[in-house]
């Protein structure tokens, strides 16, 4: 592993607008949720034998400032320092590639376009105040929504934990849940990891109905019966939970490696997973990431790193 002082060299291949399969990308500002995301990405490349892609979208002035080509370098050296900034706080394997895409767009706009040639994308937990939300919008939720690819939002403070630790993967199923999808990034996700998987389903059926919650554990136990015989060596725990799935993935995202959950893609979202969305991204405290419904699972199938 290279250190940190090391890291600052290493990016140096830059793309516009042309990115690949083989990379991971990650979304670049300057603040702490930034750099947990990145951090993650790393790790996350590293565990597929990928490289890292950091994106950054930068403001150009105000339309009525005069756009004299000193202003526009300025900003543009301001966006690249920022990006050399965020890698030299970054630990990156010598064997990673690091390429940067930094261009004058809206975040969510450039982020949408990136998610449609890369198999994974990175953001930080969105931290706007109320003025930059109104002007901008919430970029981790509107990228969770539209991206083409797995999105991972990556709580600020987030730091991968120590190789003893094994918090498991937690997915989230409810009956409008693409279940191919999200079970089938969900237990990749545990082998890179060497963890289980959480099988969460919020029930309304309350504790003393036990008949109900018995039926619906092994209704789910068959439904992840062939990823289990898929991947035998993750271990799955199956679990009927009363109370709404927001409150109960917040409760789980204190103990989890990662938090898996399914949208709809086609048919946009179906309530449920709008409104546990809406409510875990802005409180969640592992990384949650977002599958959509129809994706090119292949894309993930690559080799894990040897560690």
């Amino acid at each position: 592993m290279e250190t940190e002082d090391e890291v600052t060299d290493v990016v140096a291949a830059e793309q516009d607008s042309e990115v690949n399969d083989q990379v991971v990308a990650v979304g670049i500002d300057d603040s702490p949720q930034a750099l947990a995301a990145a951090r993650y990405a790393v790790r996350a490349a590293d565990f597929r034998g990928l490289d890292l892609l950091m994106v950054h979208a930068y403001e150009l002035p105000p339309l009525d400032v005069p756009m004299e080509q000193a202003i526009l370098d300025a900003c543009d050296q301001s966006a690249r320092k920022l990006m050399v900034d965020v890698a030299a706080q970054l630990v990156i394997p010598s064997r990673m590639q690091v390429e940067t895409v930094v261009q004058p767009d809206s975040p969510v706009v450039l982020l949408d376009r990136i998610s449609r040639t890369v198999p994974l994308l990175v953001v930080g937990q969105d931290h706007l105040g109320w003025g930059e939300r109104l002007r901008l919008g919430a970029v981790a939720a509107h990228v969770g929504q539209k991206a083409q690819c797995p999105v991972v939002v990556v709580p600020g403070g987030w730091r991968a934990p120590r190789t003893s630790e094994r918090h498991p993967v937690v997915v989230a199923l409810d009956d409008d849940t693409p279940a191919d999808a999200v079970l089938g990034f969900a237990f990749q996700e545990a082998e890179f990891l060497h963890t289980g998987v959480v099988v969460l389903h919020a029930s309304p059926y309350r504790h003393s109905e036990q008949s109900g919650v018995a039926a619906e554990e092994a209704s789910l136990t068959e439904q992840v019966a062939g990823w289990k015989e898929d991947h035998p060596d993750v271990s799955v725990q199956v679990m009927v939970v009363s109370g709404d799935a927001d409150a109960n993935l917040v409760k789980w995202s204190r103990f989890a490696a990662v938090l898996v959950l399914g949208r709809r893609k086609r048919h946009g979202w179906s309530h449920w997973t709008h409104a546990v969305l809406r409510a875990v991204v802005k409180q969640t405290r592992s990384p949650l990431i977002v599958v959509p419904e129809i994706y090119d699972q292949t894309r993930h199938e690559h080799t894990p790193a040897i560690t």
